[in-house]
């Protein structure tokens, strides 16, 4: 009725101090799986229900617990596969709809080669040892109750402080994630443009990635058509239900007018914010 009760009170399996467990949770469309993220956990085991001790800091974990009636019980604690110390898996996470498919950003893993489950991304190898920060993300599917990880996923342009996977958002079917990078520093404009000039500092950037069968790809680059440097595009992101609609903030856009679909060339106050959705067609 109108009546609210608490059901649970929640910690992680293997509960530390300052673990920050809870920094960030999701929710299946019924309740009944939880996904919570401890960006600054320090497990040293890799992959599904690995050694939940000490030694690695801040790799961070996700925990997985699920209902049966009004009863919780954790089912999985899940590392990447590729987890280190200071990664901060965690710092973003969601879960699908139908409580099937978890994707986890990463915001201070450093390996600077761009793609999925791309070659190079682990300890001790040359590509991982200069790029603090630029972020990465995992995904993890559900098949009766298991859960394996699908995906090592990476922006198309990692760099320095890029904080790709700081923010994500997922589709109700799992198959369309949207990852932000907000510290992003790229000059370009719309959907698709050039990566490479990072002349605009902290403009910010999303990556669109869709699911076909267990296989991920990076199917857009996007950036607001007003793009400019310290925008912070990507504080924020949505996806509907469907996938079909993205909504994106940018907490520190500078635009002056007030309103839908006003004028975005318009910088006289700083700070002040945006919003900004993009829809595509079947």
């Amino acid at each position: 009725g109108n009546t609210w009760t608490q059901q649970a009170y929640v910690k992680g399996s293997n509960t530390e101090a300052a673990d920050l467990f809870g920094y960030d949770v999701s929710l299946s469309q019924d309740g009944n799986t939880l996904a919570a993220a401890g960006y600054d956990e320090d497990g040293p085991g890799r992959g599904v229900n690995a050694d939940q001790g000490n030694g690695v800091n801040g790799s961070g974990a996700i925990y997985v617990f699920s209902r049966t009636g009004s009863a919780w019980r954790q089912d999985a604690y899940l590392k990447g596969s590729r987890s280190e110390g200071n990664d901060a898996l965690g710092f973003s996470v969601a879960i699908s709809g139908d409580g099937n498919t978890i994707v986890a950003g990463a915001g201070d893993e450093s390996c600077l080669v761009g793609g999925t489950n791309p070659q190079g991304c682990d300890k001790d190898k040359p590509e991982d040892a200069s790029g603090g920060s630029a972020g990465a993300a995992y995904v993890w599917g559900r098949s009766g109750n298991t859960w394996t990880e699908q995906a090592f996923i990476k922006a198309s342009n990692p760099d320095l402080q890029d904080l790709f996977g700081a923010n994500v958002a997922i589709s109700r079917d799992g198959n369309t994630v949207l990852f932000a990078s907000s510290m992003e520093d790229s000059r370009a404009r719309g959907v698709n443009g050039e990566q490479q000039d990072d002349s605009a500092t902290e403009s910010g950037a999303a990556y669109l990635f869709r699911r076909s069968g267990t296989t991920w790809s990076q199917q857009a680059y996007i950036k607001a058509e007003n793009a400019d440097e310290f925008d912070e595009f990507g504080t924020s992101v949505g996806v509907s239900g469907d996938g079909r609609r993205l909504i994106i903030g940018a907490r520190m856009e500078s635009g002056g007018s007030a309103g839908i679909n006003g004028n975005q060339s318009d910088n006289s106050t700083p700070q002040a914010g945006a919003l900004y959705v993009w829809e595509t067609t079947p």
